[in-house]
């Protein structure tokens, strides 16, 4: 749908936004009614769970159920289809290009992957071995999931810089979707007309040689405090909105925390389990 905004006879004609004219155009409509008819479904039996087993549907406790017991969704299966289809999306695409980059950098940048095996094994792998009294010498990448919980998440602090950094030169999405003033602005002498639409270029903000040392250049450490490279390379320190791949405020990405959450499950035992190397390079 994002891709398509951008057709040249949609943005030419945009009354053709909701007539769907191509082949490619009407298997995309199909695909629609058929993953909303999906989601529907899953609706109606969280409906039904709800009137039959109130303690089980509780027992859930995830973004289904909050909608359904909120008093702005409950009522409207269309809102929450909605609400549920932002965020599968927002989050589920995102993470996996953002994975999908950052296992690029990895291979280029072997050090980079050993330090994370090695912060996995301090952070997850060690203290569920004390946990479990397992004394080998030894863990099986494919047990990862098994042994890391929420809380380990957090304190994978070396992979969240090799994350951001990843995310800062290669967003998974580089230009906001497009916004409008109600009124005439002037920011910093910048005039903005009531009406005119523009968008936000989140990789320009993420490589501006202004803001970043070595923009083009895959350092992770720039997003330690204690680096030299966390300073702009005039020694100054950055601003706050340079490193912005989901926005902020009242409309930052809802898929923001799905992806980084998401992320330290999938790359680590992807990583972990399988040896790759870029091909005729």
């Amino acid at each position: 749908m994002i891709q398509r905004q951008n057709k040249p006879h949609v943005i030419l004609f945009p009354s053709l936004a909701t007539q769907y004219i191509t082949p490619s155009e009407r298997d995309l409509l199909a695909n629609c009614k058929a993953i909303r008819a999906l989601f529907e479904k899953m609706v109606d039996a969280r409906r039904n769970l709800i009137k039959s087993d109130p303690e089980a549907a509780e027992k859930k406790g995830d973004l289904l159920s909050i909608l359904l017991s909120d008093d702005l969704f409950s009522l409207d299966n269309n809102m929450i289809v909605d609400e549920c289809l932002t965020f599968f999306f927002a989050g589920s695409q995102t993470s996996s290009v953002t994975t999908q980059n950052l296992i690029l950098h990895l291979i280029k940048n072997r050090k980079y992957g050993d330090q994370i095996i090695n912060e996995i094994e301090k952070v997850v792998v060690i203290p569920f071995k004390e946990q479990s009294n397992d004394t080998s010498q030894v863990w099986e990448p494919t047990k990862f999931l098994d042994m890391i919980d929420y809380e380990m998440m957090s304190e994978l602090t070396f992979y969240g810089y090799c994350f951001n950094e990843s995310l800062r030169m290669q967003p998974p999405v580089y230009f906001s979707s497009s916004v409008c003033m109600m009124e005439d602005l002037d920011i910093g002498g910048f005039k903005i007309r009531k009406g005119d639409a523009f968008s936000i270029d989140m990789y320009r903000l993420g490589n501006n040689p202004k803001e970043w040392k070595e923009p083009s250049r895959f350092y992770p450490e720039r997003f330690d405090h204690n680096s030299e490279y966390f300073k702009t390379p005039a020694g100054k320190n950055r601003n706050p909105y340079s490193f912005s791949p989901f926005l902020g405020g009242q409309r930052v990405c809802i898929g923001k925390t799905l992806v980084e959450t998401i992320s330290k499950l999938t790359l680590p035992t992807l990583w972990t389990n399988f040896d790759m190397e870029l091909e005729n390079v």
